[in-house]
């Protein structure tokens, strides 16, 4: 008999939906997995595999032979959120402080209209502007273009590799067309299209991390609605326990005002379920036996008893 374990994973370095596919497709290529579900807004993934043909280290090894890295448990997911916004953050105007000049001193003659004519020569201007746009690519946009070369090492090709492609060829042209400049022949020059394309896309994911941490923040908050404490009934005692260690098939007791610890299904009694700051129902919910109540909603008058079906992070 297959002795199945269920293990879950803190992937780093996903960014797109490829990501997610790549690393999903080689997780179940591997002799043992039985499946593999990789999520891209909480960074993680979870398996079930046979441990007598596939082991934990191989697994994380595996992950890393895609170009990734991993590392067992889950993160707190406010926390990693509130890590990744600070980061993105950095990165984006790290990129504006050299992208915006840049704009300014590449735009200069279009802004003012007079066309052809550059702040400063055309030698100076192509040495600043080039610059500039080394510092908005290979620092502030370092880790897309890291992500992208890695990817390329590995034979595949995923969103950071598009950005690369773009906007290391329009710097690499203006390096020889700064070349020529300094020769004494004009040519168009095109750094600061690599500098904005680096900053648009540093916006755009500073802009998702700040969605992901309001989308965190308001798990966050229906997580605190879970009580504390819960009252566990055993052969017609009642214990109080920790409502973090209330598991599945447990029986419940649920006393007038309190809030439920986990879901399940009503056994005894008819109670009145105020479920609003779950699913937005401004009335009370009358609940009878076999209904299903939800964890973190609010009792009403009449005490009941219920069997958890789900608890702790599933509930």
């Amino acid at each position: 008999m297959a002795a199945d374990t269920k293990l879950s994973l803190r992937i780093h370095g996903m960014h797109c939906a490829s990501c997610v596919s790549t690393v999903e497709n080689g997780l179940a290529r591997l002799d043992g997995m039985q499946s593999a579900s990789v999520n891209l807004a909480t960074a993680s993934a979870v398996v079930q595999f046979d441990r007598d043909k596939l082991s934990q280290d191989r697994i994380i090894g595996a992950v890393s032979e895609l170009g990734y890295s991993a590392s067992v448990g889950q993160d707190d997911i406010l926390k990693a959120n509130a890590e990744e916004l600070a980061t993105a953050r950095k990165q984006f105007f790290l990129s504006l402080v050299f992208s915006g000049p840049l704009f300014i001193i590449a735009m200069w003659p279009m802004l003012l209209g007079h066309h052809g004519e550059a702040i400063v020569s055309p030698r100076s201007d192509a040495l600043f502007q080039g610059l500039l746009a080394a510092g908005a690519l290979f620092w502030a946009g370092r880790s897309i273009l890291a992500d992208a070369l890695k990817q390329a090492r590995h034979g595949r090709a995923n969103m950071n590799s598009l950005i690369a492609m773009g906007t290391l060829a329009a710097f690499f042209w203006s390096v020889y067309a700064s070349v020529r400049i300094w020769g004494g022949i004009q040519k168009p020059l095109y750094f600061e299209s690599a500098a904005v394309i680096i900053t648009l896309i540093l916006l755009g994911r500073l802009l998702e991390a700040h969605a992901k941490g309001k989308a965190g923040e308001a798990i966050g908050a229906l997580m605190n609605l879970r009580p504390a404490k819960a009252l566990a009934v055993f052969n017609n005692a009642e214990y109080e326990l920790d409502a973090a260690t209330v598991r599945p098939g447990m029986m419940l007791k649920i006393r007038p005002g309190e809030r439920i610890a986990a879901d399940g299904k009503v056994t005894e009694g008819s109670p009145v379920i105020d479920e609003s700051m779950l699913t937005g129902e401004s009335m009370p919910v009358e609940k009878n036996v076999g209904a299903t109540v939800i964890g973190g909603s609010l009792n009403g008058n009449t005490p009941f008893v219920m069997k958890v079906t789900a608890a702790g992070e599933q509930s």
